[in-house]
């Protein structure tokens, strides 16, 4: 073959090579988008295409520089070395799952179980804890009612008083601090705590009233706040009502949504207001404030001043102090008094009793005790729901997502099922996947323990909301 021929038959071969790459480049980005069967069949054409039109070229060209034949491997066909079948059912991981969720803040008992249920659930202040032990005994002797002056406090031979928009001390009238306005004011009112009194005074402004709350020696004013600034802000009216020690008090906000803090010696103040809402409040009404107790046994009582709405809301703590629960114990005033004032008789333990000097509905005056024993320990305490899926849907896992109350003295476990039979432990904040895929229900329970069946207690736990977020494969 001379060195023309030879050259002409290289570059032929060299634009058949490049146009045959060009293409194979479009081919397999087909093929491989395509999968499976087609590139099977493409390795076996591409073996076949080669051989054909270059087996001549390549041993023409091999015979002038004596290298040796090179053969191109089949390759192996992946796709089919993995497609052994198997019976084993393939697993559907949780991220594959539709997420759900579920709320109930126990304003009824809609989503719960009654007859397993064996807390106690105060409808006014939408929650579940034990059930109080309580006891309304009316007193044979008739006492003249005993209303308290809410516009004077004496401590020793000084007097406090209130006239109008104006605060007097033993007849002079006292300079109000700088923040607050007279043409604001809409009440003033204070209360003796120790050898000091708490002076509110609510001012209407920017169409928000405020409340500020201080301290009065007698000299000169001291605003809890620490600032100028409002304790309480709200867009409904209220008054203020104080009650408790120096060392230790409470301070409620009256509107038809309330607020309140609690005070305490060495210890920031305690936001309480989630105690007072609307429900429990009854549209608002004028506070009046007594505790019972000492330290971590302190009880409080707030009840209502105002004509025609009686009120008694117990307010309870922990062993450290702080409030953590509420019950309504009114059901026994509407309707029967258009009155009510109340006093501490005396406190025996968890005994509180508290002396009602009430007016009727009809004009009567007459006297009652409350006795208060604090709270039965059940022999079995537990909360259970009904079913809350409401969906044609296996529920795979569940978590408890979010729990608000306390339970500081009570041992408690939470637990998950997805088909009422078997219960699983339910950490707060753990998502537990149900061994059984194919339940269709949920529900959770609540089991408390804390002490002897019968006993009493004066820190019962205290739940007001949960929400369980859980995953369902519809079916």
């Amino acid at each position: 073959m001379s060195r023309q021929k030879r050259f002409l038959s290289s570059t032929s071969l060299a634009v058949k090579i490049a146009i045959i790459f060009v293409v194979l480049l479009v081919v397999v980005f087909a093929v491989f988008r395509a999968g499976g069967f087609l590139k099977s069949q493409f390795d076996k054409y591409i073996t076949t295409i080669f051989k054909s039109l270059f087996a001549e070229k390549i041993s023409e060209v091999g015979s002038e520089s004596a290298s040796p034949k090179t053969e191109i491997p089949k390759q192996q066909n992946i796709t089919e070395q993995n497609s052994t079948p198997t019976n084993k059912p393939k697993e559907i991981s949780l991220e594959s799952l539709t997420p759900s969720s579920f709320s109930d803040l126990f304003s009824g008992t809609g989503w719960i179980d009654e007859e397993k249920t064996t807390l106690y659930h105060d409808l006014m202040a939408t929650a579940f804890s034990f059930r109080p032990v309580t006891e309304w005994v009316r007193q044979e002797s008739i006492m003249s009612y005993e209303e308290k002056n809410k516009d004077s406090e004496c401590i020793k031979q000084n007097c406090l008083s209130v006239n109008g928009a104006a605060l007097f001390l033993n007849g002079a009238k006292v300079e109000l601090p700088a923040e607050i306005r007279e043409g604001e004011i809409d009440g003033i009112y204070v209360k003796i705590l120790g050898e000091k009194w708490a002076v509110g005074i609510i001012s209407y402004k920017n169409e928000k009233y405020e409340g500020r709350v201080y301290l009065f020696d007698g000299l000169s004013f001291s605003n809890v706040s620490q600032s100028s600034e409002p304790l309480f802000y709200s867009e409904y009216r209220g008054e203020l009502g104080f009650g408790g020690s120096e060392k230790k008090w409470l301070a409620v906000y009256g509107g038809y949504s309330g607020a309140g803090y609690l005070f305490y010696e060495g210890k920031p103040a305690e936001d309480v207001s989630k105690f007072l809402q609307y429900r429990i409040m009854g549209g608002g009404f004028y506070p009046a404030v007594i505790s019972a107790g000492e330290g971590s046994e302190t009880r409080w009582y707030v009840y209502s001043r105002t004509e025609n709405k009686p009120r008694l809301i117990k307010l309870f703590g922990s062993p450290d102090g702080e409030i953590i629960g509420a019950l309504d114990f009114s059901d026994n005033l509407r309707g029967q008094f258009s009155r009510v004032d109340f006093s501490v008789s005396s406190v025996a333990g968890s005994l509180t009793t508290l002396k009602g000097s009430f007016i009727t509905t009809q004009g009567e005056k007459e006297v009652w005790e409350f006795k208060d024993e604090g709270f039965e320990i059940p022999e079995k305490a537990e909360g259970v729901s009904l079913n809350l899926n409401t969906y044609k849907a296996e529920v795979r896992s569940a978590v408890i997502a979010e729990l608000d109350g306390n339970f500081s003295e009570s041992k408690v476990g939470f637990y998950l099922s997805n088909d009422g039979e078997r219960w699983f432990e339910a950490r707060f904040g753990e998502e537990v996947a149900f061994p059984n895929p194919h339940g269709t229900k949920l529900f959770w329970k609540a089991e408390f323990s804390a002490g002897p069946s019968g006993s009493r207690t004066l820190f019962p736990p205290f739940l007001d909301k949960i929400r369980v977020d859980y995953r369902v494969k519809f079916l």
